[in-house]
């Protein structure tokens, strides 16, 4: 059974998820917690970090343990020559991202310190796209890519989710509390050709657009 808490300190989930789709990753968050090595697969804007901090409380059965949840976004091998930021790790996990853009050289150091680290920490990476095409192109190591691959979790973008109405109207009404914006809803046509659009930026992408549609209708029904 599905503890009705177990999201709640996830920002959105609740709200942008469908009430299956909730429950299915609350199912896949609670079999993942633990694991020694986690990946997290989904574009930007669909809380990939948040889902990474609620697996990191439920191994440690803390509240928010952040100073074990910090994102590290390595940029150089030089990042990883120094591992001292494990130590608040050390029996939970670090979570790095986003390992799609990972260069070659910073995929080998990486790979070295998961081959040797003498700590006891357990890791999460997140990725804005899936990492076996780049691995069959070449773009990725195939033996980090083993190394990282434990458990996967999947976070389905924007245009695969069939409430996109009902989330347009919760980023309104959002909106209008945020910035006292009396918008009622999007017109039918509206909501009919944002629904056509890819939104590579998924959440974030979305509510950016709504937000200066709303600035510009201010009250009444938005159209475009």
């Amino acid at each position: 059974m599905i503890n009705p808490l177990l999201l709640d300190t996830v920002r959105g989930l609740e709200l942008w998820l469908t009430g299956g789709e909730r429950a299915a990753l609350g199912r896949q968050i609670q079999s993942a917690a633990g694991e020694p090595r986690i990946l997290i697969i989904g574009g930007r804007g669909t809380e990939k970090e948040a889902v990474a901090r609620r697996i990191a409380c439920l191994s440690r059965d803390a509240v928010w343990p952040e100073e074990s949840c910090l994102v590290r976004y390595l940029q150089e091998p030089e990042d990883l020559e120094d591992i001292s930021f494990l130590n608040a790790a050390v029996g939970g996990y670090a979570v790095f991202g986003d390992c799609a853009f990972f260069t070659a050289p910073v995929q080998q150091q990486l790979k070295l310190l998961l081959l040797n680290n003498p700590l006891d920490v357990k890791f999460i990476f997140l990725a804005s796209a899936r990492l076996r095409p780049a691995v069959l192109e070449g773009r990725f190591d195939e033996g980090l890519y083993r190394l990282i691959l434990g458990k996967e979790l999947y976070l389905p973008a924007l245009s695969e989710r069939e409430n996109f109405a009902e989330i347009c109207q919760n980023l309104l009404e959002e909106l209008n509390r945020q910035y006292g914006y009396k918008a009622d809803g999007l017109a039918p046509e509206t909501l009919i050709a944002l629904s056509r659009r890819e939104w590579p930026g998924n959440i974030e992408q979305l509510r950016a657009v709504l937000y200066l549609l709303a600035a510009q209708t201010k009250t009444g029904v938005i159209t475009l």
